[in-house]
């Protein structure tokens, strides 16, 4: 039976010779889709953002719920494409084949398991009512980011004015919140350069356009490597040592550009949206210093790109970045108890680490850590134990035409989870 692969592809391929090729211009719009949604949990958060920075969909039309949620749980995403899911009966319907009869096409996957899972999960839970799906614009600077030790959330109560877990009395008041955010910010500004930069004021449109171009160029390269290594590690070609000496630095980069990125395109944003372009400019410190004085949208944009949440209890706040951290430079006169949790890069490493360690085999321990396949799988994937939310990062590296990978642990990640522990 032919496969009839003329249809339409999914979005973020095209058919070439009966296979499904990747298509950048549309795959990183359904990259995006998946990020968005993971942050906001909202399809409409989704939409709005899209339609904002002016993506279409295939047909030239603006973003819509339906269409983002098609995005969203069309397996081709993972590299799987189903298709022949229907039919016609006696009468000329059309119907809904049996699963089992549905036809597959294999295709180059666009978001990580881990990521899929995430996002399944919680349109699952969505779904079923466990969990309630946002509504309308937050009404405070850190809603949806604070956390408590206890794991709740916490949420500004209008008696109160504090944030409050939802399942303990652990509180903060708004007004503290703002000023230790702001003291943080202002530390964080002055000691990461590297994140932040200095555009000269002098810097026209065109100038940044320039810029924006030649970075989403040099990550697409370093994006290419980093697959490119990655598949052959998959497949066994190369060594974990060269793997680690090599995907490291490359994973750093990747994010390095990935944050000049972001504030190129908010700088255009701002530069173009001023009728003297002369007098714009994109002054961090101005922001640390004068946050009070910010529309609530502006401080939501700020702390929504910079941080994946903030821990609040047992006479700390942790807050934790959506970027490397340098924990040697940062952690000078900071004026909180500052932590990593969960560091996306080898930033606690010391001279010597490995960059990344293999599971051990089956009845084995770690030679570094003495611990169990059993316990490190406990932490590194989801499950109950960990109320699946993973203590420590991995990656799956997984061949292209493969359906198993390679798992790596971030020894970075597990070093720091080990050291909260003692």
């Amino acid at each position: 039976m032919g496969l009839g692969r003329a249809g339409q592809p999914p979005y973020g391929f095209r058919w070439k010779s009966d296979q499904l090729v990747s298509q950048e211009s549309e795959a990183h719009v359904r990259r995006e889709i998946f990020d968005l949604f993971r942050q906001h949990r909202t399809k409409g958060a989704v939409v709005r953002f899209l339609n904002e920075q002016g993506y279409k969909t295939r047909r030239g039309s603006k973003w819509s719920d339906v269409a983002v949620a098609r995005q969203l749980v069309c397996s081709s995403a993972i590299g799987i494409y189903a298709i022949n899911k229907t039919t016609t009966d006696s009468s000329g319907k059309r119907i809904e084949r049996p699963k089992e009869e549905w036809d597959y096409v294999p295709c180059e996957r666009i978001v990580s398991d881990e990521v899929w899972e995430e996002v399944q999960s919680i349109l699952g839970a969505q779904k079923s009512g466990d969990l309630p799906i946002p509504r309308g614009n937050p009404a405070h600077t850190f809603t949806g980011i604070l956390r408590c030790t206890c794991g709740g959330t916490m949420t500004v109560t209008s008696k109160t004015r504090s944030y409050s877990c939802s399942t303990c009395e652990t509180k903060i008041p708004e007004g503290d919140m703002e000023e230790i955010w702001m003291s943080q910010f202002q530390a964080l500004v002055s000691d990461r350069r590297d994140i932040f930069g200095e555009f000269p004021a002098d810097h026209s449109i065109e100038e940044l356009a320039d810029q924006l171009d030649q970075a989403q160029s040099d990550l697409r390269l370093v994006k290419e490597e980093m697959s490119n290594l990655e598949n052959l590690f998959a497949k066994r070609e190369i060594s974990l040592e060269r793997f680690s000496e090599v995907h490291g630095p490359l994973d750093v980069k990747r994010e390095s550009l990935n944050s000049k990125i972001s504030r190129l395109r908010d700088l255009i944003k701002r530069r173009d949206a001023e009728e003297d372009h002369s007098e714009e400019k994109l002054d961090f410190q101005i922001l640390a210093e004068e946050w009070s004085s910010l529309p609530l949208e502006d401080k939501r944009a700020i702390v929504t790109s910079l941080l994946d949440e903030v821990i609040i209890g047992d006479g700390e706040i942790q807050f934790r970045y959506s970027f490397p951290e340098n924990l040697e430079e940062f952690s000078k006169d900071a004026p909180v108890t500052q932590q990593t949790g969960n560091p996306t890069n080898g930033d606690f490493r010391e001279p010597g680490d490995p960059v990344y360690l293999r599971l051990p085999a089956p009845g084995t321990r770690c030679e570094l850590t003495g611990l169990s396949r059993s316990k490190l799988n406990e932490l590194i994937l989801k499950n109950e134990r960990n109320n699946f939310n993973p203590p420590v990062r991995s990656l799956s590296l997984i061949a292209k035409g493969q359906t198993r990978g390679t798992r790596l642990i971030v020894w970075s990640s597990l070093k720091q989870y080990l050291a909260d522990k003692e």
